[in-house]
C-alpha cells in the first residue's frame, strides 16, 4: 500500500485498486495482475507486478495508466522476471528482480542494470542511500548505484525508517524480535518482546512480514513472509509492542497480513481476505 495525502493505493494479486474516502469502497484502477509494489511521487504512483505487465506508471491527476514494461538491458525472456520490490532513487526507479537491480530513468524513459550481481527482496530509500536487502546481507547504493556498505543481517519482513534508523521484525523463541540498524553501528540491534497472554494462548504465530509505527507504538503484521504462495489463505496476526511491559499484545486475528499503512489518522491493515482499519478509541 501506498498513502498519498488523498488516496490510500492498493495492490492486490487481482490489480492495482485504490481508495479516497473511508466509508466507500475502493475501486479498481490497473490490471489483474498480482501487484508486488506501490510507489508514489508528486505526480505519479508506480506500481511492478509479479510476473506479467512489469512496471507501470498511473497519473494522479487522471488516473490513466501507462505500461512501463521490462528491463530492456536482458537477453532473456523478460515476461519470466519477478520484480519484487521498486524505490523512488535519484530520479529514477529502482526495480529489484531476480535477475539483479534494475533502474528507469523518470523522464527519459531508459531502463539500466547497475547491479545484476545479486537478487534482492526488498528495497528502502533514505537521504543517501539506496538500502537494498538480500536473505543474509543489507546492501547500501550511493546515489550512482556504487555499492559503498555491506551488513550481515537477515531480512525477512519488509523494513521501514524511522528516526534516521531501519527497522524490521523476526521471530522470537517467545515472540517477536524487533531489530533496527544504522549505518554508523554497522550490526544490526535488536529487543525481544514476549507474546502477551491472548497471543500465546493460541499457539504459536506466523512469522513477521510487515511493520509499521503507528502513534507511540509499532505494529507488526504476521503471515506469509514471501510471494511464493500469495493465494495460500494463511492465517496471520496483528501484534502491538509494548516497550514498557516488553510484550507483543494480540490486537488482531485472522488472515495473513501483507501490508500496514498510516492514512489519514488510521492504521491501515491489508491482509489476503481484504483491508481493515484500525482506528482509535474516541
Amino acid at each position: 500500500m501506498e498513502a498519498t495525502e488523498r488516496t490510500l493505493f492498493i495492490g492486490t494479486v487481482k490489480g492495482l485498486w485504490f481508495l479516497r474516502e473511508l466509508d466507500a469502497p475502493a475501486t479498481q484502477l490497473a490490471g489483474e495482475e498480482l501487484v508486488t509494489s506501490v510507489i508514489a511521487t508528486g505526480q505519479r504512483v508506480y506500481f511492478s507486478t509479479w510476473m506479467g505487465g512489469g512496471l507501470y506508471a498511473v497519473s494522479q491527476t487522471t488516473l490513466g495508466v501507462e505500461r512501463l514494461g521490462y528491463p530492456d538491458t536482458v537477453s532473456y525472456d523478460r515476461s519470466l522476471i519477478r520484480m519484487h520490490a521498486t524505490a523512488l532513487w535519484n530520479n529514477t526507479i529502482a526495480v529489484a528482480t531476480d535477475a539483479g537491480l534494475f533502474s528507469y530513468a523518470i523522464g527519459r524513459s531508459r531502463w539500466s542494470e547497475p547491479h545484476s550481481e545479486e537478487s534482492f527482496q526488498f528495497l528502502l530509500a533514505t537521504g543517501t542511500r539506496l538500502w537494498a536487502f538480500c536473505a543474509g546481507e543489507i546492501v547500501g547504493f550511493d546515489r550512482q548505484y556504487r555499492v559503498v556498505e555491506r551488513a550481515a543481517a537477515r531480512v525477512a519482513a519488509r523494513p521501514v525508517q524511522e528516526q534516521s534508523r531501519i527497522w524490521w521484525a523476526d521471530t522470537a523463541p517467545t515472540g517477536v524480535r524487533l531489530w533496527s540498524f544504522t549505518p554508523t553501528s554497522r550490526s544490526p540491534r535488536s529487543i525481544d518482546f514476549r507474546l502477551d497472554e491472548t497471543a500465546a494462548r493460541r499457539g504459536r504465530i506466523e512469522s513477521p512480514t510487515v511493520l509499521a509505527r503507528w502513534g507511540a507504538f509499532w505494529y507488526v503484521g504476521t503471515g506469509i513472509p514471501s510471494l511464493d504462495s500469495p493465494y495460500h489463505p494463511r492465517s496471520g496476526q496483528l501484534l502491538r509492542l509494548n516497550f514498557t511491559r516488553r510484550r507483543a499484545e494480540l490486537v488482531w486475528n485472522g488472515a495473513s497480513v501483507s501490508a500496514l499503512a498510516v492514512w489519514r489518522g488510521n492504521l491501515m491493515v491489508g491482509t489476503r481476505d481484504g483491508l481493515y482499519i484500525l482506528q482509535r478509541m474516541r
